[in-house]
């Protein structure tokens, strides 16, 4: 059994999920508490109970979160060794898993404020089943990009900006606002896919829709290209199913990626060099990158 916490949003949640599926015996049953931004993509996931509060949720769901939140938080940490078998991450985002001193409970996994962005549990594998996309979220994006490409012959391109947040957050050892790409980085990359792709859609999504459009204004004029303005979980339905794309350093586009290129038709994923360590020389997160990205500095 492993019960999980939610961390972050839905692009966070959608990793741990990911990262568990590898990390689960074929047997085990996965708790997850909290992770309602997942929940209302995903839908339903055997192998998979979720927990949480509000009207979303079966009453013994509320009361199985609400006990199990009581058991952990307010457990003294002295007793947790004793009763929790936790999982915690190295540096670089492996897992670490500390067995419970009763034996009774050493194969109940608790998860609790991790990431899991390593890229051991998270490489994508084509032959390890379909997208893992809800059958309303997975129609509703292919109907969305029919209705907006200008031809059958064009090919949908996401190019994701997130910028509201990381303006105010910095990755230890980088800058202040080191989180955001420089607007030469997209611009690049959507002349560099213009190229190589020959007739592409562009599809602009960000947490800054006014923000990104004057960013790559220049960049876009003469080009085809939409905006998706959508709550994020058809945003990302959407952009999983483009033929290319160009990421930010963000969870979100990196599930868009991962989601499309396991839909096993050839694509086209451009990151920046190092991910959030870009304009240095290491990765951060320490192993989060991937084969299926083609990464791209970033000046």
């Amino acid at each position: 059994m492993i019960i999980v916490f939610a961390n972050g949003q839905l692009g966070n949640q959608l990793i741990l999920l990911i990262a568990l599926a590898k990390l689960r015996k074929s047997t085990e049953t996965i708790f997850a508490l909290h992770f309602n931004a997942a929940r209302e993509f995903v839908g339903e996931i055997p192998g998979v109970t979720w927990l949480g509060f509000g009207n979303g949720y079966r009453y013994r769901e509320r009361v199985a979160a609400k006990i199990i939140s009581l058991l952990f938080h307010h457990l003294p940490k002295s007793l947790r060794a004793l009763f929790f078998s936790t999982v915690s991450e190295a540096n670089g985002g492996e897992p670490l898993v500390q067995r419970a001193s009763i034996s009774l409970f050493r194969n109940i996994l608790w998860i609790h404020d991790c990431y899991f962005q390593h890229a051991s549990l998270l490489e994508p594998d084509r032959d390890s089943g379909a997208s893992p996309l809800s059958n309303n979220t997975d129609s509703f994006a292919r109907d969305w990009i029919i209705q907006h490409l200008p031809s059958p012959s064009h090919k949908p391109v996401f190019v994701h900006l997130r910028l509201k947040d990381y303006l105010h957050w910095t990755p230890v050892g980088l800058k202040q606002g080191g989180s955001v790409l420089p607007a030469s980085y997209f611009s690049d990359s959507i002349h560099y896919l213009t190229s190589t792709l020959g007739q592409p859609f562009f599809l602009l999504a960000s947490d800054d829709l006014p923000l990104a459009k004057h960013l790559l204004s220049d960049c876009l004029t003469d080009l085809s290209w939409t905006v998706i303005d959508l709550p994020p979980a058809q945003t990302l339905a959407i952009m999983s199913h483009a033929s290319a794309g160009v990421l930010s350093a963000s969870s979100f586009s990196w599930c868009a990626a991962y989601l499309s290129f396991l839909q096993g038709r050839e694509r086209l994923f451009l990151a920046p060099e190092y991910w959030l360590g870009f304009g240095t020389t290491e990765f951060n997160p320490k192993s989060f990158h991937f084969q299926f990205l083609q990464y791209r500095s970033v000046s």
